[in-house]
């Protein structure tokens, strides 16, 4: 069973997310409210993709991603970043940190399982 990874601080969407990932067959659904939550969660599970939302308390998106990026541990694992704040963010950066993807919110459930067919089926 391959694992994905579900960070954002909204519950509405991690409960939209999970009955979507739930349709998919062979992934399991982990999910965090929180980076620093997810990062835990990253190192202990070892998820086969991360989807992570750009603004959370605690711990930001790119912050995480340059956290598991640093990490040996979780280096490999592909990260996608998404959110309603794309013009605020340098693609370059994320780029630099490693992060995969970025989408910006809404990302249309057809993208979403793309996105999940790509990374963890490849």
């Amino acid at each position: 069973m391959k694992k994905l990874l579900f960070i954002d601080d909204e519950p509405d969407l991690r409960n939209i997310f999970r009955m979507f990932v739930s349709s998919i067959e062979g992934v399991t659904f982990l999910e965090a409210e929180d980076g620093k939550i997810g990062l835990e969660i990253a190192n202990r599970e070892l998820p086969d993709l991360i989807i992570i939302d750009y603004k959370m308390p605690f711990v930001s998106g790119i912050d995480v991603i340059k956290q598991l990026k640093k990490s040996l541990k979780t280096a490999h694992i592909p990260t996608i970043m998404y959110t309603g704040y794309a013009s605020e963010i340098d693609a370059n950066e994320l780029d630099k940190i490693g992060c995969n993807e970025l989408l910006s919110k809404p990302v249309l459930p057809e993208v979403w399982k793309d996105i999940i067919i790509k990374y963890i089926f490849k």
